[in-house]
Protein backbone atom coordinates (compact mmCIF):
# COMPACT_ATOMS: atom_id res chain seq x y z
CA UNK A 1 0.00 0.00 0.00
CA UNK A 2 0.97 3.77 -0.90
CA UNK A 3 -0.45 6.76 0.02
CA UNK A 4 -0.04 9.88 -2.52
CA UNK A 5 -2.10 12.26 -4.59
CA UNK A 6 -3.48 11.75 -7.33
CA UNK A 7 -3.12 13.88 -10.70
CA UNK A 8 -6.27 15.57 -11.07
CA UNK A 9 -7.20 13.34 -14.00
CA UNK A 10 -8.19 10.89 -11.82
CA UNK A 11 -10.88 13.09 -9.71
CA UNK A 12 -13.56 10.04 -10.42
CA UNK A 13 -11.68 7.67 -8.47
CA UNK A 14 -11.90 10.23 -6.15
CA UNK A 15 -15.88 10.82 -6.71
CA UNK A 16 -16.46 7.14 -7.02
CA UNK A 17 -14.43 6.64 -3.16
CA UNK A 18 -16.29 9.71 -1.85
CA UNK A 19 -20.04 8.28 -2.95
CA UNK A 20 -19.03 4.84 -1.51
CA UNK A 21 -18.41 6.48 1.59
CA UNK A 22 -21.36 8.22 2.20
CA UNK A 23 -23.68 5.46 1.29
CA UNK A 24 -21.43 2.99 3.64
CA UNK A 25 -21.02 5.19 6.33
CA UNK A 26 -23.33 8.09 6.23
CA UNK A 27 -23.42 9.25 9.99
CA UNK A 28 -19.73 10.23 9.17
CA UNK A 29 -20.07 12.84 6.99
CA UNK A 30 -21.64 15.92 6.56
CA UNK A 31 -23.21 15.79 2.81
CA UNK A 32 -25.34 12.90 1.05
CA UNK A 33 -24.79 10.43 -1.63
CA UNK A 34 -27.37 12.68 -3.45
CA UNK A 35 -25.42 15.99 -3.04
CA UNK A 36 -21.81 14.97 -4.00
CA UNK A 37 -23.36 12.87 -6.96
CA UNK A 38 -24.46 16.34 -8.42
CA UNK A 39 -21.40 18.03 -8.59
CA UNK A 40 -19.89 19.11 -11.40
CA UNK A 41 -16.28 17.34 -12.72
CA UNK A 42 -14.89 20.80 -11.92
CA UNK A 43 -15.76 20.62 -8.21
CA UNK A 44 -14.28 17.01 -8.36
CA UNK A 45 -10.97 18.27 -9.44
CA UNK A 46 -11.00 21.55 -7.28
CA UNK A 47 -11.15 18.80 -3.98
CA UNK A 48 -8.42 16.90 -5.55
CA UNK A 49 -5.62 19.49 -4.15
CA UNK A 50 -5.78 18.53 -0.43
CA UNK A 51 -6.41 15.19 -0.91
CA UNK A 52 -4.10 11.84 -0.17
CA UNK A 53 -5.33 8.83 -1.15
CA UNK A 54 -3.94 4.59 -0.24
CA UNK A 55 -3.36 2.85 -3.05
CA UNK A 56 -3.57 -0.71 -3.19
CA UNK A 57 -2.31 -2.31 -6.53
CA UNK A 58 -2.92 1.98 -7.76
CA UNK A 59 -6.98 0.89 -6.58
CA UNK A 60 -7.84 3.88 -4.08
CA UNK A 61 -8.89 2.14 -1.13
CA UNK A 62 -9.01 5.07 1.62
CA UNK A 63 -8.54 8.98 1.53
CA UNK A 64 -7.74 11.97 3.49
CA UNK A 65 -8.12 15.70 2.84
CA UNK A 66 -6.22 18.28 4.45
CA UNK A 67 -7.25 21.96 4.04
CA UNK A 68 -5.49 24.96 5.22
CA UNK A 69 -7.14 27.74 5.77
CA UNK A 70 -6.11 31.29 3.97
CA UNK A 71 -7.47 33.89 6.66
CA UNK A 72 -4.93 35.51 8.33
CA UNK A 73 -6.44 34.90 11.73
CA UNK A 74 -6.36 31.32 11.19
CA UNK A 75 -3.82 30.32 9.25
CA UNK A 76 -2.62 28.20 12.04
CA UNK A 77 -5.53 25.73 11.96
CA UNK A 78 -5.67 23.07 9.56
CA UNK A 79 -8.18 20.75 9.44
CA UNK A 80 -9.29 17.29 8.79
CA UNK A 81 -12.01 15.65 6.65
CA UNK A 82 -12.90 13.26 3.91
CA UNK A 83 -11.41 10.54 5.87
CA UNK A 84 -12.98 6.92 4.94
CA UNK A 85 -10.93 3.25 4.24
CA UNK A 86 -12.81 0.75 2.57
CA UNK A 87 -14.05 -1.69 4.62
CA UNK A 88 -11.84 -4.38 3.39
CA UNK A 89 -8.99 -2.63 4.26
CA UNK A 90 -9.57 -1.32 7.60
CA UNK A 91 -7.59 -2.69 10.59
CA UNK A 92 -4.58 -3.01 7.99
CA UNK A 93 -3.15 0.12 9.15
CA UNK A 94 -4.19 2.42 6.53
CA UNK A 95 -6.25 4.97 8.10
CA UNK A 96 -3.10 5.56 10.82
CA UNK A 97 -1.20 6.08 7.59
CA UNK A 98 -3.58 7.99 6.04
CA UNK A 99 -3.71 10.31 9.21
CA UNK A 100 0.00 10.09 9.59
CA UNK A 101 0.33 11.83 5.85
CA UNK A 102 -1.93 14.39 7.09
CA UNK A 103 -0.54 15.13 10.09
CA UNK A 104 3.32 15.68 8.17
CA UNK A 105 1.62 17.88 5.47
CA UNK A 106 0.38 20.33 8.48
CA UNK A 107 3.70 20.13 10.42
CA UNK A 108 5.72 21.22 7.68
CA UNK A 109 3.19 24.33 7.06
CA UNK A 110 5.33 26.82 9.59
CA UNK A 111 2.44 28.68 10.55
CA UNK A 112 0.09 25.66 11.59
CA UNK A 113 -0.01 25.21 15.13
CA UNK A 114 -3.18 22.77 14.97
CA UNK A 115 -5.32 20.11 13.16
CA UNK A 116 -8.89 20.06 13.59
CA UNK A 117 -11.58 17.54 12.66
CA UNK A 118 -15.46 16.86 13.35
CA UNK A 119 -16.39 13.45 14.52
CA UNK A 120 -19.96 12.04 14.77
CA UNK A 121 -20.12 10.86 18.64
CA UNK A 122 -21.35 7.42 17.09
CA UNK A 123 -18.17 6.69 15.00
CA UNK A 124 -16.49 4.36 17.84
CA UNK A 125 -13.81 3.28 15.34
CA UNK A 126 -12.69 6.46 13.75
CA UNK A 127 -12.78 8.06 17.83
CA UNK A 128 -10.37 5.46 18.75
CA UNK A 129 -8.03 6.22 16.06
CA UNK A 130 -8.26 9.54 16.79
CA UNK A 131 -7.03 8.97 20.19
CA UNK A 132 -4.59 6.68 19.45
CA UNK A 133 -2.97 9.52 17.11
CA UNK A 134 -3.17 12.02 19.97
CA UNK A 135 -5.98 14.08 19.10
CA UNK A 136 -8.33 15.02 22.39
CA UNK A 137 -11.91 16.34 22.47
CA UNK A 138 -12.46 19.78 22.60
CA UNK A 139 -15.82 20.56 22.53
CA UNK A 140 -19.27 19.37 21.17
CA UNK A 141 -21.75 20.15 19.22
CA UNK A 142 -25.48 18.70 20.30
CA UNK A 143 -28.09 18.42 17.65
CA UNK A 144 -25.59 19.04 15.06
CA UNK A 145 -26.83 16.91 12.18
CA UNK A 146 -29.70 15.24 11.52
CA UNK A 147 -29.75 12.32 9.18
CA UNK A 148 -33.18 10.49 8.63
CA UNK A 149 -34.77 12.34 11.32
CA UNK A 150 -32.90 11.70 14.01
CA UNK A 151 -30.41 14.29 15.55
CA UNK A 152 -26.69 13.19 16.53
CA UNK A 153 -23.81 14.57 18.61
CA UNK A 154 -20.51 15.84 16.93
CA UNK A 155 -17.52 15.91 18.70
CA UNK A 156 -14.72 18.82 17.99
CA UNK A 157 -10.98 17.32 18.09
CA UNK A 158 -7.48 18.87 18.08
CA UNK A 159 -4.06 18.07 18.00
CA UNK A 160 -1.14 20.64 18.93
CA UNK A 161 1.40 20.13 16.31
CA UNK A 162 3.58 23.04 17.52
Amino acid sequence: MEIRKLPVSRWKDMRKLRLESLKESPLAFGSTVGEDHALKESEWKKRMRGAYFALADDVPVGMIVCAFNKDVKFRHVAEIYSFYVREGSRGKGVGSGLIGRALRMAQRKKDVVKVRLYVNRQQRTALRMYFKTGFEVVGTLNREMKVGGRFYTMLVMEKRIR
